[in-house]
């Protein structure tokens, strides 16, 4: 987009580009009002965005290649750009002029063919005025090139600098509009702003400071309070500080006012608001590691689960140390199989050290080999190798996370010393086929993958009928399938998922997988005061555990608590970060809490996940039918349209698939079509009727059918059958 100045401000002048390049949140490429380019690699698409970065700069081939192709010898990565060039002009043929400008020596886009909103957020950037920084935050709707997934080293350290230059302008035009906005009166316009800005950067002072006051100008007490908790749990936990004092003096201004306020009124029920707390002492700074995913060196493909439990496992013994602080899980396990420097992986996951391995398994034997490294020296600290029987793996799990916590000088207490020496099982066999079923639940929420997870727990519950986690991952399962839409799974039931997570707890009175497995279960039935509690007590005792995070969120929503489903959302989208329901979830509720870039922002990056889902197993419906309506949401019609027939070929007896491509029509204006498959998806247990029922009642997407005499019909119905209110 072009600019120029008039009397001090940016206007726009028409552009004179016909093709669009969206790179903030993901890409996309538009060309007129309608048609959108779909680029299916992710490497053509890397391509595009590296061009668009830089507009009108020509690009010798050679560092195309080898910044793409890095890993091939240099003729074939030549080659491989090559394809990727003619892809891309295939792809941009009705585009005139070609915006693909190539020789033998270099590539080139078009400056005169092409609008890029990077480009056009520095121009609006170069004002400092408070429209133009307004707009420039508008254009920024996430992450450069958000969802691209290309494992090449010099892509990736190209990416990571880019990204986090723009994200820096962003918060920086950010803070600009907050303050400005302020001194205008626009108290909307600087809430927003605050948002974005902890939105990038969760640790901005000011711009909490700011949410905070305007919170409680409006008579918003909890969530002011809120979000100076979230803060200064971060803080400690993250660089072992306390808040600044203007932030603790406004926290307890705003504390006192509440209490006050309160004294003078009759006591009313928490509806899911955070307790107030006293400050937290500031804990003195300790070590922090990521133990990245181990890599299976084994023959057998398959013993990938094997390496993954492993590295699971040390994660939780060292999470044990009070004296350190561990990456989580599902944030490490984002590198896996990507060919990364340490030093990269500690800068975005915040961490000094970084311990990585790998594998070997074969019949009675294991070989593992352990690097403990510097994360900003590169240098190795500590290396070892082992060869046991495989009888001796618990052992040397306890072995490494003793030797790491030795290494770097750790104090452990008497009781985290015999946690360390603790497991859920001593029984291989039985560790082995949890690890099975642990690897087929990970696969994603389709009832083939958790049938087979559920049997690989049922199996390991038989070997050791003492093993907790078992038990309590059986539960989460049968949970799961308890809320089909056949009722097929005659073992998945209410009753027995309650059962086995009562097993569960009696075993393990510690375990937050139990607690959220009856957390599950009271939600499918229904009970939602009840649930709530036990995801509370997972989310105490796990953290970083996704279900408790996801299925709470859920649970707030069907209560129509919007503020906090959406913060719980956000949260187990990010310990889930391939998981796509989370993430679509939560920019639903953004929408229905007025947050429209949030909104879009959520929806892109959802899509990103579902896209890779879905090359993964282009037969999983679910995600072709949650993906269509995302899709209407990005303006994506045609596209919508296309997945949700091709849901419905896949999954043509799927009640869930019925009711999201319910909404996908809604959202298309084809109400009659919308309604027949919302009726077909009642064809299902009452279990899951009801659950459907209730998620009806607050799904924003389904508005437009709301007035019309089939659906007032069908909710009178369900009224009656399954005695809910309406």
């Amino acid at each position: 987009m072009m600019y120029e100045q008039m009397d001090g401000l940016v206007s726009e002048k028409p552009p004179a580009a016909i093709l669009e390049i969206s790179l903030f949140g993901g890409i996309l490429l538009r060309h007129g009002a309608e048609r959108v380019i779909e680029l299916k690699s992710h490497k053509d698409r890397a391509l595009v965005g590296f061009l668009a970065v830089s507009p009108g700069v020509p690009c010798s081939r050679d560092k195309l290649a080898s910044l793409l192709w890095g890993d091939s010898g240099n003729k074939q990565a030549r080659d491989s750009l090559k394809q990727a060039l003619m892809r891309l002009r295939r792809a941009l043929g009705a585009v005139s002029p070609m915006p693909l400008i190539t020789n033998r020596q270099s590539v080139t886009l078009d400056r005169d063919a092409v609008t890029v909103d990077v480009g056009t957020f520095e121009q609006l950037l170069s004002d400092e005025s408070f429209e133009s920084s307004r707009r420039a935050t508008e254009l920024y709707r996430g992450d450069l090139l958000d969802g691209i997934q290309v494992r090449d080293s010099a892509f990736e350290d190209w990416l990571l600098v880019e990204r986090q230059r723009l994200r820096d302008l962003d918060v920086e035009a950010s803070a600009r509009v907050m303050a400005q906005a302020l001194t205008m009166g626009r108290r909307d316009c600087a809430a927003l702003a605050a948002r974005r800005l902890l939105s990038n950067d969760p640790l901005h002072e000011t711009a909490c400071r700011t949410l905070m006051q305007l919170h409680a100008d409006r008579g918003e007490g909890t969530q002011a309070l809120k979000l100076f908790e979230s803060l200064r749990d971060r803080l400690r936990r993250e660089l072992s500080v306390a808040p600044e004092p203007d932030t603790i003096a406004l926290y307890d201004a705003i504390r006192k006012q509440r209490t006050g306020s309160l004294s003078r009124e009759a006591p009313s029920t928490n509806h899911g608001g955070v307790e107030e707390l006293p400050l937290a002492r500031v804990e003195p700074e300790k070590p922090s590691i990521a133990v990245l995913p181990f890599v299976n060196m084994s023959d057998d493909a398959e013993q990938e689960y094997f390496a993954d439990g492993l590295s699971e496992d040390i994660t939780t013994d060292l999470s044990k140390v009070s004296g350190l602080f561990v990456a989580a899980r599902n944030s490490v396990f984002t590198f896996k199989g990507m060919a990364v420097q340490v030093q990269q992986v500690a800068r975005e996951l915040n961490v000094s050290y970084v311990l990585k391995g790998s594998v070997r398994k074969a019949a009675d034997r294991v070989r593992i080999t352990a690097q403990l490294v510097d994360g900003t020296t590169g240098d190795h600290l500590w290396a070892n190798r082992y060869d046991r029987r495989l009888s001796d793996i618990f052992a040397l799990q306890d072995e490494i996370a003793e030797r790491i916590v030795d290494v770097l000088k750790v104090k452990l207490l008497p009781e985290e010393l015999k946690y360390i020496g603790s497991h859920s099982t001593i029984n291989v066999d039985a560790y082995q086929y949890y690890l099975r079923g642990r690897a087929f639940y990970l696969r994603g929420i389709d009832k083939h993958s958790l049938r087979i997870a559920r049997e690989m727990f049922v199996k390991a519950t038989e070997i050791d009928p003492s093993y907790a986690l078992a038990y309590a991952s059986m539960a989460i399962c049968e949970s799961y399938l308890s809320m089909s839409a056949s009722m097929k799974d005659s073992n998945a039931s209410f009753e027995s998922c309650l059962a086995n997570s009562l097993r569960a707890l009696d075993l393990d009175p510690n375990l937050a997988e139990a607690y959220a497995g009856k957390g599950l279960a009271l939600y499918a039935a229904g009970r939602y005061a009840d649930a709530a509690a036990e995801f509370k007590q997972a989310i105490d005792l796990g953290p970083h555990l996704f279900e408790a995070h996801f299925f709470y969120a859920r649970n707030c929503r069907l209560q129509g608590f919007r503020e906090q489903a959406a913060a719980l959302f956000e949260r187990s989208s990010s310990l889930r970060p391939n998981d796509f329901r989370s993430l679509g979830l939560y920019s639903e509720e953004c929408q229905a809490l007025g947050r429209h870039d949030d909104f879009m922002a959520a929806a892109r990056r959802c899509l990103a996940r579902i896209e890779a889902e879905i090359e993964t197993h282009p037969d999983n419906a679910g995600a072709l039918a949650f993906g269509s309506a995302v899709l209407v949401d990005l303006g994506q019609r045609e596209k919508a349209e296309d997945w949700a027939e091709r849901a419905l070929m896949i999954g043509p007896d799927d009640s869930l698939v019925h009711y999201n491509v319910a909404r996908t029509y809604s959202l298309l204006g084809a109400l009659d079509r919308a309604l027949g498959h919302l009726e077909q998806s009642y064809c299902c247990s009452p279990l899951f009727q009801r659950r459907l029922a209730m998620w009806m009642r607050y799904d924003e997407d389904l508005d437009e059918l709301r007035a019309q005499p089939r659906f007032r019909s069908l909710v009178e119905r369900l009224r009656v059958e399954l005695v809910i209110e309406w």
